[in-house]
């Protein structure tokens, strides 16, 4: 009986172990996808699916291509660019890399990407975690905006200076000629 009690036992605490590792796991703020060596999606967290704007995690494991141009922006194939680098990471433990996702309605996502081999039972599998570069890029925009903006207003205050000095120069220039005459 104490057997059977200590398996219930235990099985439990490995279920509120899981639950506790699939909260952890779903309240991160960038997608994360598992990959097995055969290079399909087995889980993914619910920020993946709020990333692509679909209604299930299914829709995600079934087709994570569709989630992707056919060609990355360097003109490879998106199929066989993620294929060498999940290869990559099984074979040297991580990797990371920019890549573009697009969303069902066409809209191309700028992402970072990290990918981290771990044991998985007698295996291995690759997390990949998807950061959502947009709120990035458009903060970098708006940084670079400003600079060029700053800079253009110091190119007109040192043109502005310039020109009063040089017309301090003249207006000095023309007194001390009339005092002489």
């Amino acid at each position: 009986m104490e057997d059977i009690t200590e398996k219930i036992l235990m099985r439990e605490q490995m279920r509120k172990s899981e639950e506790r590792v699939r909260m952890m796991l779903d309240a991160t703020p960038m997608g994360c996808e598992l990959w097995d060596s055969n290079f399909n999606i087995i889980d993914c967290n619910e920020e993946t699916v709020r990333l692509f704007g679909v209604d299930s995690k299914q829709v995600i494991i079934d087709g994570i291509f569709d989630f992707s141009p056919e060609y990355q922006s360097d003109g490879q194939r998106s199929v066989e660019k993620a294929a060498m680098y999940v290869k990559k990471a099984f074979a040297e433990g991580r990797c990371e890399f920019e890549w573009t996702h697009r969303l069902p309605d066409g809209t191309l996502i700028p992402a970072e990407v990290k990918l981290v081999r771990l044991e998985y039972g007698e295996n291995h599998v690759v997390a990949a975690y998807t950061r959502d570069l947009r709120e990035h890029n458009r903060m970098m925009e708006e940084i670079h905006r400003r600079d060029r903006l700053l800079h253009s207003v110091n190119q007109a205050t040192a043109i502005l200076f310039a020109a009063n000095e040089d017309d301090f120069e003249l207006s000095a220039l023309t007194k001390n000629s009339l005092r002489s005459t």
